[in-house]
């Protein structure tokens, strides 16, 4: 079954050169976005890491919940990276 499906993939490739080869560069060009966008998110990331770890002894808020900041996010020096 798998055979025949790659036959007939391979049929359509070569009777209609131009439509499968702009569906592949339309899939690679979407692939090479979507890994970009990728990268960027985790270096972005990664600088709010480092910036925790740097300042691991600081606390963000002195107040009646200590725990957590004025957005209920939690302390720098309780996140973990």
């Amino acid at each position: 079954m798998l055979r025949n499906y790659i036959i007939t993939a391979l049929r359509n490739l070569v009777r209609n050169r131009l439509y499968a080869s702009l569906n592949i560069a339309g899939l690679a060009v979407g692939f090479a976005a979507a890994l970009l966008i990728a990268l960027f998110v985790r270096d972005e990331f990664s600088y709010d890491c480092a910036f925790r770890q740097s300042r691991a002894g600081v606390p963000a808020q002195d107040g009646p919940d200590s725990r957590t900041c004025r957005a209920g996010v939690k302390r720098l020096d309780q996140c973990g990276c």
